[in-house]
């Protein structure tokens, strides 16, 4: 039996009325309704800190393509990751549901048997039956390999792809990880975000059907370890860091941290190459028709930027899931906005879906929200709170400007991670108010006992809600760094 959204969401106790789109509303009044439905690209960048960008505040480095794309578009402060590393964060992305009913738990290694099931419906799979042209370029993260009998990007909607399984490998230059279609590649020479984008423009450009709509995933490895970057964008660094290096907190991983230099570099060209992709659109005439998403899988590891948030990659504290995003639609979108509404990239696939008249899914729960009117400096409704979980047990909601963190009880000896996962209870909690206290160093919870009680009883009903709908996956799994 299907049930609808409105119906799912009920049965959760999350739902106290209809919440109506307003994305059809707000369009009209730009004179979009009625136009052709948009284009699409989703840039993803990986392991960007908050504060790695120049729009966001950092005071060296040099990004102009995405400071312009700010300064045209949308820019939203406290916009989050769904998760505080990789492949949960992707999986999310594609379907619109927290990682966790995916069983999505963590970053997916080589040949592990987690992957994104093929029942689960993609913002891919839903635009292109609606008609659109579907690309993927980039790092997948979504299963444990590109040629075995997982599903693939095709099997997510994706008419053509050139992927990678996970990271850059050897290194950003003469990647050898790449899979074209089912086929591998080996070494191709050049860095990643080149290549990338390379491939990109290329499959734009050839498209049969030139007047039919596009969906173009470009999801790059940058600036992930182990980095490597064209020396012109690494020497201006140079001249003002040197070889400076920010000490690795983990000393097995030590041989991998970047120079001050080398980091800032990496941006700057993977910055470079979103203006090439700029620039194709440009040259095409599609680019006052395509809405185009920037924004980073999780945050930073040194030397990336947090912009004074409490914690990193890995953990749920801010630094760890709020990211910058940049909504560029020169069609629709008020032009030099700031929006510090939360949202995030789980709102993506709704949002999309809602502007490209493509039906709403009725078989599942969907945890994000339509943020289109936010497009327009208008107040969205959400239904389903922001929340966060991570594999080692503690989760994380925020309701406006409130934010609490819950914490599990210790797992047994005897309890396998994947048993973990699913069977963990929370029972400590804290609370901050970000509008006060960004950097989450004031814990609120004994000030605020009966908000205390109100959102983590919700957090709670979440959080078992995903441990209902989870995979108890058999086989080499998860990383050994959370089996252990």
């Amino acid at each position: 039996m299907k049930f609808t959204r409105q119906q799912i969401m009920s049965k959760q106790g999350f739902l106290t009325r209809p919440v109506a789109s307003l994305a059809l509303a707000l369009l009209a009044a730009t004179g979009a309704q009625g136009a052709d439905p948009p284009n699409i690209i989703m840039v993803l960048a990986d392991d960007l800190g908050y504060g790695d960008i120049g729009c966001y505040g950092h005071p060296e480095i040099a990004t102009p393509n995405l400071d312009r794309m700010a300064q045209e578009g949308v820019r939203f402060t406290s916009f989050y990751a769904p998760a505080s590393t990789c492949s949960p964060t992707r999986a999310a992305i594609l379907t619109g549901r927290n990682p966790y009913r995916l069983g999505i738990y963590t970053f997916i290694p080589a040949n592990s048997t987690m992957h994104l099931k093929a029942e689960e419906r993609t913002l891919a799979t839903i635009l292109r039956d609606r008609g659109y042209d579907t690309c993927f370029v980039g790092k997948w993260g979504c299963n444990g390999s590109l040629t075995g009998d997982q599903p693939q990007p095709d099997d997510h909607g994706f008419d053509y792809w050139l992927a990678a399984q996970n990271n850059a490998i050897p290194s950003h230059r003469d990647p050898t990880c790449f899979v074209r279609n089912g086929q591998p590649c080996g070494e191709i020479r050049g860095y990643s975000a080149g290549i990338i984008v390379d491939e990109a423009i290329s499959w734009l450009k050839g498209r049969r059907d030139q007047s039919k709509p596009f969906c173009l995933f470009v999801w790059f490895q940058e600036p992930h370890r182990v980095i490597a970057t064209p020396e012109a964008f690494v020497a201006p660094y140079r001249e003002r860091f040197g070889d400076t290096t920010v000490p690795a907190k983990n000393p097995a991983k030590a041989g991998l941290a970047p120079s001050v230099a080398e980091y800032l570099g990496n941006i700057s060209h993977m910055d470079h190459q979103v203006g090439r992709l700029l620039t194709a659109l440009n040259s095409l005439g599609v680019a006052d028709n395509t809405l185009t998403v920037f924004t980073s899988d999780n945050g930073p590891v040194d030397p990336g930027s947090k912009d004074n948030l409490r914690g990193s990659k890995g953990t749920l504290w801010e630094g760890g899931i709020r990211v910058p995003a940049i909504v560029r639609w020169p069609q629709s979108v008020k032009p030099g906005l700031v929006c510090d509404t939360p949202a995030g990239s789980v709102d993506l696939l709704p949002t999309i879906c809602s502007i490209a008249g493509a039906p709403p899914l009725q078989d599942r729960f969907l945890d994000g929200t339509d943020i289109s009117p936010l497009f327009q400096g208008a107040a969205i409704e959400r239904v389903t709170p922001l929340f966060w979980r991570y594999a080692r047990g503690s989760a994380a909601m925020r309701e406006g400007d409130w934010k609490i963190h819950g914490f599990p009880a210790p797992r047994r000896s005897s309890q396998s991670a994947i048993d973990y996962i699913a069977e963990a209870e929370l029972v400590r909690f804290e609370l901050y108010n970000l509008r006060e206290d960004r950097s989450e160093a004031r814990d609120l919870a004994a000030t605020q006992p009966e908000r205390v009680s109100s959102m983590s009883a919700k957090l709670v009903e979440l959080y078992k809600a995903t441990q209902r709908e989870g995979e108890r996956w058999t086989g080499r799994a998860l990383p050994k760094a959370i089996e252990n």
